[in-house]
């Protein structure tokens, strides 16, 4: 992707009416990033790069009940081509190029650097999140 692939637009589908929706610009135009939804069913769009190129550290949250887009504030990192994954109570953005990973908590409305770098970049990677009691019953014999 380059950075003519940047957009602000959004559309949302509708698994009961069959359409597509569009909906508001989101802040700002990005590539490369991550969405996930948060509790509620907010969506979280996540870092990546501006139509300047440039990876980003922001994010911004769409609230579907009032139909727009606001800002979160700004990971710690910038990051492009990431995945994030929702967790109870935030969401966990995973660097590609780079061996970082933060935490965004909703309670607080912050972003926490984790305390220790992946092994190993993960280009082209996707984070899932698992339930505790899912990894409870898998290590269990």
């Amino acid at each position: 992707t380059t950075p003519a692939s940047a957009v602000a637009s959004a559309e949302l589908w509708d698994p009961v009416s069959r359409l597509w929706t569009v909906m508001p610009p989101m802040v700002c135009a990005r590539f490369d990033c991550a969405v996930c939804v948060l509790s509620g069913g907010r969506v979280a769009v996540l870092g990546g790069c501006g139509s300047d190129g440039k990876p980003r550290k922001d994010a911004e949250l769409y609230d579907p009940v009032k139909q727009r887009w606001s800002l979160l504030p700004p990971m710690t990192h910038t990051h492009a081509n990431i995945c994030a994954a929702p967790i109870s109570g935030g969401a966990i953005v995973l660097g590609m190029a780079a061996k970082r990973s933060e935490l965004y908590d909703e309670t607080s409305n912050r972003w926490y650097e984790l305390p220790h770098e992946l092994l190993q970049c993960r280009q082209g990677a996707r984070l899932a999140s698992v339930p505790t009691s899912a990894l409870l019953g898998v290590t269990r014999r």
